[in-house]
């Protein structure tokens, strides 16, 4: 399945981070299971470009908090800079890169493929506290 669509991408993703806190207090199984599976999938387009999209309390987005939709989201290590969004870089993470500049990206490079994008992750010890049903409906499109 190719998704289109930035917002679709940012809510059948989102984690609720609190809850997953609550569960799991053990801190080396928390530890493992954020660094694993809690950030999400790195965005894997149609033409083979990736580039990790994340937001939190902890990443350079707006807000800079843990909800469903971001105005704004980090990138990380993006397969490269050429993009003309991602001018302002440290050659790793590019900061506050708006929803509509990161929709650009995508539609640039094809779409999100979304059967490479969730290869590796590991949904299992997320999947409870994923809201709606959005990701179980494009898991099960594969």
């Amino acid at each position: 399945m190719i998704i289109y669509d930035i917002k679709e991408w940012m809510t059948a993703t989102y984690v609720s981070f609190e809850e997953f806190c609550e569960d799991n207090m053990n801190p080396q199984q928390l530890n493992d299971i954020l660094y694993k599976s809690l950030f999400r999938p790195r965005i894997v387009c149609v033409d083979g470009f990736n580039m990790s999209v994340q937001g939190s309390y902890s990443n350079y987005c707006s807000p800079r908090e843990n909800v469903d939709f971001y105005e704004s989201m980090e990138v990380g290590m993006p397969t490269h800079f050429d993009d003309p969004e991602f001018k302002n870089n440290d050659g790793m993470v590019i900061g506050y890169v708006s929803t509509e500049d990161l929709q650009k990206v995508i539609m640039r490079h094809g779409g999100i493929d979304t059967t490479k994008s969730f290869k590796d992750w590991n949904y299992k010890n997320v999947k409870k506290y994923i809201r709606g049903d959005k990701l179980e409906r494009i898991l099960n499109e594969k």
